[in-house]
C-alpha cells in the first residue's frame, strides 16, 4: 500500500539564500603598467587573484561572480585549471566587456544581467585578508531588517602608521555616528591637509567619531540594490563615487551606509607599486598569517619550506654554498643562485638565474628572468623572461616588462619603465648594446600622457603649522583658501559700515558673497560672529561700546540668536577685563530702541544696576 502524501498546509517554501560575492578583477588603471600589458599581476609567485578567491570561498560565498576586461583568456584558463572542479564547492562564473572601464561600467553591466538577487560581497581582485566575515555579515542582516534604507557595510581597517606614512589613497578621514555605525562625512585627504565638516552634522548626531586612522579593506557587504543605484547613475564610477552620492542624497532618498571597523585582522589592496611592495614583505613576514607561503590550500600550489629570518624555499632550489639570503626571501621552484649573491627582501620566481656576485635588494622578480654575473638591482619589479646582461645596475622605482634585455654594462635610472621594442634598436641604445628596451609611456583614453607614479619618493606632505593646526578644529564646509578670503571680505565689509553704508545693502553684499565661495548658512554665520568679535584689533583701537555697535548695527544681532549670544558673552567678558566700563553698558542700553535685544542682556543690567546701588550705599 502507497504511503499517503502529506497534506499541502499551503506554506511557501522560502528559497535559501545563497551568499553571492562579486570580484572585480581589472584596477581600471595603469599603475602596473607596463608589466599588466601582457601579464596578470602575480604577488609572491602566486596570481593575486588567487588570494581574492581563496578569501571569499574560506569565508562560505557560494557563488563567486569574476569580472575583468583585460587578459580575460588566461583568468578563464587559471580559474578552470585551479578553481573549477568538483571539490570546490564554490560556484565560479566569469562575465567580461571591452566596454566596460570602471567599477562603475562593471556593476551597471551586472544590473543588466539581473544574476545578484540577495545581499553580496564585493571585492576587488587585488585583495589579501584572512579575516572572518561571518559576524560582519550577520551584524548586516540585522541592521537591514532594522533600517531598509541602509545599502551598504563598507569594512575599513584600522592603522596605526603615522600620516607622513601612508599612501595617498589610504589618506582618508571619515566622520561616523557612534550609536548607528552610519557614514555621515568621507573624503580621501590626497593633497589637502586642511578639511572642514558641515554644521548639520554635529547638530544632528551628538554622538560623531572623527576617524584619520583608517584604511580601506576594499571590502563591501551590499544590499542587491546598489547594482541599481549604480544603474541609474551614470556618473558613479568607483565606489568613492558611490559613498559620496549616497551622503549627498541622504536626505533625499533615506539610503545610507555604515562602517564596520576591523582592528586585529589583515585586509589590504596591492592596488600600486607602493603597496605591492609593502604587502609582499607583510605575506613573506606572517602578518597576515595563515596567508603565508609555506601555508597551502591547494595541492597545485607551491610547496615551501619555512627558514629563520623568513625565508621561504620552493623544490628544486639550487644555492651555492657561498651565496647569502639575509632576510624576508622567496625563490620558486627550479631556480639557481649562484656564487657570492646576496639577496635580501626579495622574492625570485620559478626557472630563475641569479648570477655570480649579483646584488639584490628590495626586488620582485617574476618567473624564468636571468640576472647575469655583477649585477645590482634595487627595488624594482622584472616581469616574466626579462634577461639582465652582465654588470647592469637597476636603480630604484624601475619596472621592466615581459621578454625585456638590457646591458650590458649600462645603469638604468631610478623610475624608468622598460617594454619591449616591436622593431629592431640600432647599437646606439642607451640600455645596452645588446638591449630590446624602449621606454614605456602610458597614454589615457584621449590620448593624453599619463602622469608618471612615483614608486620610491616619500610622501611627506608639508608640516602644519600651528596656524593652520587652530583652523582644522573650526567647522566649515569650505577648503582653507575660501574660508580666508571669504572672512577677509566680511571684514572689508565691516568697514564700509562706518562710511555710512547701510545695513540693507551690506547684507546683500553677503549673500552675494555666500554664493560666490558655495557657504552655507552655518559657515556665514560662523565667519561673520568672527569678523565682528575681531574687528576692533584690526586696527589696535580701544574698544567701546559705540565703536562696537558702529561697526555691528543692533538690527543684525536681534535678528540671529547665535551672533546676540555671542554678543552677550563677548560684552561680559569685557565687562570682567576691564575693558568696558559699567557706566558705558548702562548708557547703551537706556539708549538701545530694541526690545528684543534689551530683553536678551535684561539680567545682566539688572546686576550691574544692583551693584551700582550696593556701590553707592557704601
Amino acid at each position: 500500500m502507497a504511503a499517503k502524501r502529506k497534506k499541502n498546509t499551503g506554506t511557501d517554501l522560502k528559497q535559501e539564500e545563497i551568499l553571492q560575492a562579486v570580484v572585480i578583477a581589472d584596477s581600471f588603471n595603469v599603475r602596473f603598467a607596463p608589466i599588466t600589458t601582457d601579464l596578470p599581476r602575480v604577488l609572491v609567485n602566486r596570481p593575486l587573484i588567487d588570494y581574492t578567491l581563496e578569501f571569499l570561498c574560506l569565508n562560505g560565498a557560494q557563488e563567486i561572480i569574476i569580472f575583468c576586461r583585460s587578459h580575460v583568456d588566461q583568468i578563464q584558463r587559471h580559474v578552470e585549471s585551479k578553481w573549477i572542479r568538483k571539490s570546490n564547492p564554490c560556484t565560479i562564473k566569469i562575465f567580461s566587456s571591452q566596454e566596460c572601464v570602471s567599477l562603475g561600467d562593471a556593476l551597471r553591466d551586472l544590473d543588466k544581467k539581473n544574476i545578484i538577487q540577495n545581499d553580496f560581497i564585493l571585492v576587488n581582485g587585488d585583495l589579501i585578508s584572512n579575516m572572518t566575515l561571518s559576524p560582519i555579515l550577520q551584524e548586516h542582516k540585522e541592521r537591514r531588517r532594522k533600517e531598509k534604507c541602509m545599502v551598504m557595510t563598507m569594512i575599513m581597517k584600522k592603522t596605526n602608521s603615522p600620516p607622513k606614512m601612508k599612501f595617498k589613497d589610504d589618506d582618508i578621514l571619515l566622520a561616523v555616528n557612534n550609536d548607528t555605525k552610519t557614514v555621515l562625512y568621507y573624503k580621501k585627504l590626497q593633497e589637502n591637509r586642511v578639511i572642514g565638516f558641515p554644521l548639520s552634522i554635529f547638530k544632528s548626531n551628538p554622538n560623531v567619531s572623527i576617524r584619520n586612522d583608517l584604511m580601506s579593506t576594499g571590502i563591501s557587504i551590499c544590499s542587491a540594490k546598489v547594482l541599481s543605484l549604480f544603474g541609474d547613475n551614470f556618473d558613479y564610477e568607483c565606489r568613492d563615487d558611490f559613498i559620496k552620492g549616497i551622503l549627498i542624497d541622504e536626505e533625499i532618498s533615506g539610503n545610507t551606509i555604515t562602517v564596520h571597523i576591523e582592528e586585529k585582522e589583515y585586509a589590504a589592496r596591492v592596488s600600486n607599486l607602493r603597496t605591492y611592495e609593502s604587502i609582499t614583505k607583510e605575506v613573506i613576514d606572517r602578518w597576515a598569517f595563515p596567508i603565508v607561503p609555506d601555508v597551502s590550500f591547494d595541492i597545485n600550489d607551491p610547496k615551501y619550506s619555512y627558514r629563520r629570518h623568513n625565508i621561504y624555499l620552493d623544490d628544486d632550489v639550487k644555492l651555492h654554498s657561498n651565496c647569502k639570503l639575509i632576510r624576508t626571501v622567496a625563490i620558486g621552484n627550479n631556480s639557481q643562485i649562484s656564487e657570492n649573491a646576496q639577496i635580501s627582501n626579495s622574492v625570485i620566481g620559478r626557472n630563475c638565474k641569479i648570477g655570480k656576485n649579483a646584488l639584490i635588494q628590495n626586488a620582485f622578480i617574476w618567473d624564468n628572468v636571468t640576472i647575469e654575473d655583477d649585477c645590482c638591482l634595487k627595488t624594482c619589479i622584472l616581469a616574466n623572461h626579462v634577461t639582465v646582461f652582465r654588470g647592469v645596475t637597476i636603480e630604484e622605482g624601475c619596472v621592466l616588462s615581459t621578454n625585456v634585455t638590457v646591458g650590458p654594462e649600462v645603469p638604468i635610472p631610478g623610475g624608468t619603465l622598460l617594454c619591449k621594442s616591436e622593431i629592431k634598436i640600432n647599437s646606439a641604445n642607451e640600455f645596452g648594446l645588446q638591449s630590446n628596451a624602449k621606454v614605456y609611456k602610458a597614454f589615457a583614453e584621449d590620448g593624453e600622457d599619463v602622469p608618471d607614479i612615483p614608486w620610491c619618493e616619500p610622501e611627506q606632505p608639508d608640516d602644519i603649522s600651528s596656524d593652520e593646526e587652530s583652523v582644522i578644529s573650526e567647522i566649515s564646509a569650505v577648503e582653507q583658501d575660501d574660508r580666508i578670503a571669504f572672512y577677509d571680505e566680511l571684514s572689508g565689509l565691516l568697514e564700509s559700515l562706518n562710511e555710512n553704508v547701510s545695513v540693507d545693502n551690506v547684507k546683500l553684499e553677503i549673500n552675494s558673497i555666500k554664493a560666490a565661495y558655495y557657504m552655507e548658512i552655518d559657515d556665514v554665520i560662523f565667519q561673520l560672529v568672527k569678523a565682528i568679535l575681531l574687528f576692533p584689533l584690526r586696527n589696535n583701537e580701544q574698544l567701546s561700546i559705540e565703536q562696537y555697535k558702529a561697526s555691528f548695527k543692533e538690527e543684525t544681532a536681534a535678528n540671529n540668536t547665535l551672533v546676540s549670544t555671542y554678543l552677550i558673552k563677548v560684552i561680559e567678558s569685557f565687562y570682567d577685563s576691564d575693558v568696558l566700563a559699567e557706566d558705558t553698558i548702562l548708557s547703551w542700553y537706556s539708549n538701545c530702541e530694541n526690545t528684543d535685544l534689551k530683553n536678551r542682556v535684561k539680567k545682566l543690567i539688572e546686576w550691574l544696576e544692583e551693584a551700582e546701588e550696593e556701590s553707592d550705599e557704601d
